[in-house]
Parts: structure tokens; C-alpha cells; sequence
């Protein structure tokens, strides 16, 4: 993760300010790992979200999720990965933008 702090604009301009936020909002740092995750790692800490509302979620809810995803282009779903992928899918279904 980022130790990078976004400066916060005063200009005027409100498109230069969108603009000076928005530049390194993108910006992934994660290596690329092909590898897909085993389903069965996300089960725990998609239960520990699934206990509260989204509103309650802290860094510490999300950020073991975001470890474990950071840099992969897939989940396994296979076999005993099953229910974890799923209930990664349905988390993502239900609060993820997709």
C-alpha cells in the first residue's frame, strides 16, 4: 500500500481540482500475481464482513481481503474453494460497483 498522501486543492478551478484528486486515485501498486487465489483464504474475513453493515466496516475488516486479492486475476472456485469464492462473489455482488 501507499504511503503517498493526496494533497487537497483550494484552487478555484473545480475541474483542476477533480483533476489534481483524481490523478493518482487509479494507481495500483500490487504485483501481478497469476496465480488464482484459493477460494477457501477468503472465507474467513468474508464472514467477518458479513457480520456487520458496510457502514461499520473498518481498515482492519477490509484490509485483510484487500492483501489477499491485491495483484490476482483470479479466484479458484474449485472443490473446497467453492464457498469462499462464493461468498466473495456474493460480498462483491452486493457492495462492489461492477
Amino acid at each position: 500500500m501507499s504511503t503517498k498522501k493526496n494533497k487537497v486543492s483550494r484552487s478555484s478551478n473545480k475541474l483542476l481540482s477533480v483533476y489534481e484528486y483524481s490523478k493518482d486515485f487509479d494507481v495500483c501498486e500490487a504485483v501481478p500475481n497469476p496465480e488464482p487465489l484459493p477460494g477457501k483464504d477468503l472465507l474467513e474475513p468474508v464472514a467477518i464482513l458479513k457480520e456487520k453493515p458496510a457502514e461499520k466496516w473498518r481498515d482492519k475488516d477490509v484490509l485483510p481481503i484487500a492483501k489477499l486479492i491485491a495483484g490476482r486475476i483470479s479466484i479458484d472456485a474449485t472443490g473446497d474453494n467453492r464457498s469462499g469464492a462464493n461468498a466473495f462473489g456474493q460480498l462483491a455482488k452486493n457492495y462492489l460497483i461492477m
